[in-house]
């Protein structure tokens, strides 16, 4: 029963999840705002938790740099994102070594860990733009963060937790 009712959660996460990403991006004033919801919710306390901060964090960016803004707001967001990026994805991949996540689903974790790659990878060139004085379209960085971070949790983190779950029964 408890399986078949996570079955049905992810299943139907999975159906919406098109749409819920984009729905869960609003546009206000060309920059996105993620309004969070129970779809974002692993079950994991730790995760959601951290996933909410992820989250406060790019809106507070994302109503920063609405307006005019000073490149050193941007380099503190950036800096502040490196930091706590790099603290939820080991707790993240953590939580997967300690599950044996990737013998459980090897494609879906090597995906996980790729996914964290490329965001971090991503992060840090702007870092290195914003260091060597580029400009840099806060717009194009926001709405870059919001559609990441909303699939991620919404698709790869959501895999995750089902398969974690469903092998820990």
């Amino acid at each position: 029963m408890f399986n078949s009712f996570f079955a049905i959660i992810f299943l139907i996460k999975n159906l919406c999840f098109n749409l819920l990403l984009f729905k869960g991006c609003k546009l206000s004033s060309g920059f996105e705002k993620i309004v969070w919801n129970s779809t974002f919710e692993t079950g994991m306390e730790e995760i959601d938790r951290q996933h909410r901060l992820l989250v406060d964090t790019i809106n507070q960016a994302s109503h920063l740099l609405r307006d005019e803004y000073l490149q050193e707001d941007l380099r503190t967001i950036v800096n502040n994102l490196i930091r706590y990026t790099q603290f939820h994805f080991e707790t993240e991949e953590q939580l997967m070594l300690e599950r044996h996540y990737s013998h459980q689903s090897p494609h879906d974790y090597e995906k996980h860990i790729e996914e964290h790659f490329e965001f971090s990878t991503k992060v840090l060139e702007i870092h290195q733009q914003i260091q060597e004085g580029k400009s840099i379209e806060g717009e194009e960085i926001i709405n870059y963060l919001c559609q990441w971070l909303v699939g991620h949790i919404l698709h790869t983190d959501q895999v995750m937790v089902q398969t974690l779950y469903k092998n820990s029964r």
